[in-house]
């Protein structure tokens, strides 16, 4: 039933925009962007977004970083 309405949302999603508030791991895999709400400190809310898309580039931007790193290293042993 979930993944028949994640593809509902998926198809509806490119005319209309969607609110979804979720815990649910797939749910929130499926998203393009997640906003959170925390509460760090008593009484003051901080929203955070992230774009999934982003975060991939990013992610994937620091692993070649890592590898010349971990390559560096092993060279110079």
């Amino acid at each position: 039933n979930l993944e028949r309405y994640l593809q509902m949302i998926n198809e509806i999603s490119s005319t209309t925009q969607i609110l979804m508030i979720t815990h649910n791991k797939q749910s929130m895999i499926a998203m393009d962007r997640l906003v959170g709400v925390t509460m760090q400190e008593a009484g003051i809310s901080t929203a955070l977004s992230v774009s999934l898309d982003e975060a991939v580039s990013v992610l994937e931007s620091e692993i070649p970083l890592r590898s010349n790193a971990s390559s560096e290293m092993q060279a110079q042993a």
